[in-house]
């Protein structure tokens, strides 16, 4: 019989060098960010242009950084969502760390945007780029 046999396999889902028959669960921990719905103009430390108001955090084109210190961990893996609206120029930089080659997505355009990657320090960033208006 086992001369005969054969197998097929029909993953539902692979990652990290390893097939499974079902996809795993993602496992999140809690929400780092304080404030991070804007509520409040509070927990954020402000650059030159950036206002907090009514449930958002806008740009008014300057460059600078909306910063939350001391939120992550040095070489932990995030989940970030960050959703971008009223954009009308320019991009705005999401990022994990406070350093320009610290894992982020560059966004231009209005949507909501999730990406997952490793912290280069403690800073959540958020950086007005290229005339970047917009909440």
């Amino acid at each position: 019989m086992y001369n005969d046999a054969s197998l097929a396999l029909i993953p539902s889902a692979v990652g990290d060098g390893v097939v499974y028959n079902a996809r795993p669960v993602e496992v999140l921990g809690a929400e780092l960010v304080t404030n991070g719905d804007f509520d409040t103009d509070s927990d954020w430390t402000k650059g030159t242009g950036w206002t907090i108001g009514s449930g958002v955090a806008t740009s008014d084109g300057t460059t600078s950084n909306l910063d939350q210190s001391s939120v992550l961990t040095t070489g932990a893996s995030y989940k970030a969502t960050i959703t971008v609206s009223s954009m009308t120029v320019g991009a705005l930089s999401f990022r994990l760390g406070s350093n320009p080659s610290d894992e982020a997505i560059n966004i231009t355009s209005n949507g909501t945007y999730t990406f997952y990657g490793d912290a280069g320090d403690t800073t959540l960033r958020l950086r007005s780029q290229s005339s970047f208006n917009g909440s």
